[in-house]
């Protein structure tokens, strides 16, 4: 297998001191008809239409499409000129998709019957200290509380929470 990543856009490739971190390949750049180097598998932002390039070149060359996200704790103000706080690499999908599995589904469905209860209580601790200190993907926004939002706490249902 080669070990460089595909890079065509250039925001992603801004970053690729991270996608080399975090997927342990060599980015390269792909920028035709310039640049068309070897590559093991290409990188885009996650469903974006400015991905669908990277997309296309992944399923023309049969090789993978690797999805980079914004994590879930972004930066303090979002936006390009904003070093991600945290970054998710998915090799499925891109969690935001609900068409179809991505990494952190799967990752879901294969612990969702584990009996390791310090994993859980680790999980739900973490999941309260987030909400908890209203710490989020857009942590600039100013806080509004469920009923200013004409929420019920209680309900789960899309824009609710507790």
């Amino acid at each position: 297998m080669n070990e460089q990543i595909a890079v065509l856009a250039y925001g992603v490739w801004e970053i690729k001191d991270m996608v080399r971190q975090l997927t342990g390949l060599e980015p390269v750049r792909w920028a035709p008809p310039m640049k068309k180097p070897e590559f093991g598998c290409v990188v885009g932002w996650g469903l974006k239409p400015t991905s669908s390039r990277a997309r296309r070149l992944a399923k023309k060359s049969d090789k993978n499409y690797i999805a980079m996200e914004d994590g879930f704790i972004r930066s303090i103000i979002p936006g390009p000129n904003e070093i991600p706080v945290s970054l998710v690499v998915d090799h499925t999908g891109v969690y935001y998709d609900a068409n179809d599995i991505s990494d952190l589904e799967k990752l879901i469905i294969e612990n969702a019957s584990s009996s390791d209860f310090l994993k859980l209580r680790r999980s739900r601790d973490g999941m309260r200290l987030l909400r908890d200190n209203k710490i989020s993907k857009y942590n600039h926004a100013p806080f509004m509380s469920p009923r200013k939002w004409g929420c019920n706490p209680r309900l789960a249902v899309a824009g609710c929470w507790s």
